[in-house]
């Protein structure tokens, strides 16, 4: 699934880079594509972090991009939803409070590693070390750990892909892991060999199915607290570009 991390002290945010589909009792992932849970917005002064459905995820970075005239993007589609949220850089004050997560006087984490996340955050305050520690004992959290600094700037960030990219990188070069032995096949491999996973196939190619940062709580519809933070949360950046 994911691991997202954000330590209040040091204005620093942290998440994996992997992207999957359940099936059954089958993980189909992609790790290292290029399309980041982070999203740095310098023209809004601010920074998003995400996970959930991979297909809003894709729709909002794109908005958050412009100058956020209309509409924005829908936060559910096909009962599952985008989690997000909104952090003012430099100072990382968190301007929407969507996605229950781990909320503790440290930090925030999320995701269905998070849980391993929180201890190993707790001894080393270390926001890269912590989703390291959610790798190595989540089978859903996965690949290179991507990072920002909100107070200096530097981070690891590529921005390189779009969500239809993944899906192409996950049938060229993705995994299936069987979860019940932890077997890893190339996703190739698992399509001739497996009836299951050559129907998931299919669907990919064919744009009926994308790829996810799934955690619990992209199951949870958004309620009317969370619509209203964002809507509020929307307000302020759009008063940063009307004052740049």
């Amino acid at each position: 699934m994911t691991t997202n991390v954000f330590d209040y002290a040091t204005k620093r945010m942290s998440a994996d880079s992997r992207w999957s589909k359940e099936l059954d009792e089958r993980l189909v992932y992609i790790d290292d594509s290029g399309f980041d849970k982070i999203l740095l917005l310098p023209h809004l002064q601010a920074c998003a972090l995400f996970a959930g459905n991979g297909q809003l995820i894709q729709e909002w970075q794109d908005w958050l991009r412009t100058d956020l005239q209309g509409p924005h993007p829908a936060v559910e589609a096909d009962g599952t939803s985008i989690v997000m949220r909104l952090f003012s850089a430099p100072d990382g004050e968190c301007l929407n409070k969507q996605g229950s997560g781990h909320e503790l006087p440290e930090g925030y984490f999320a995701g269905s590693g998070a849980i391993h996340a929180i201890p190993c955050f707790k001894q080393n305050k270390c926001v890269i070390k912590a989703v390291e520690t959610a790798k190595e004992r989540d089978v859903m959290t996965g690949g290179e750990v991507k990072f920002t600094d909100l107070v200096n700037g530097s981070n690891n960030l590529k921005d390189s892909a779009r969500i239809e990219h993944v899906v192409t990188s996950l049938v060229d070069r993705g995994y299936v892991m069987y979860i019940r032995d932890r077997k890893v096949v190339p996703f190739q491999e698992a399509a001739a060999n497996d009836a299951k996973v050559h129907r998931m196939k299919r669907k990919l190619l064919d744009g009926a199915l994308s790829v996810d940062a799934p955690c619990s709580e992209m199951y949870v519809p958004w309620n009317d607290e969370q619509k209203q933070s964002l809507e509020h949360a929307i307000d302020v950046l759009r008063g940063r570009l009307r004052k740049a």
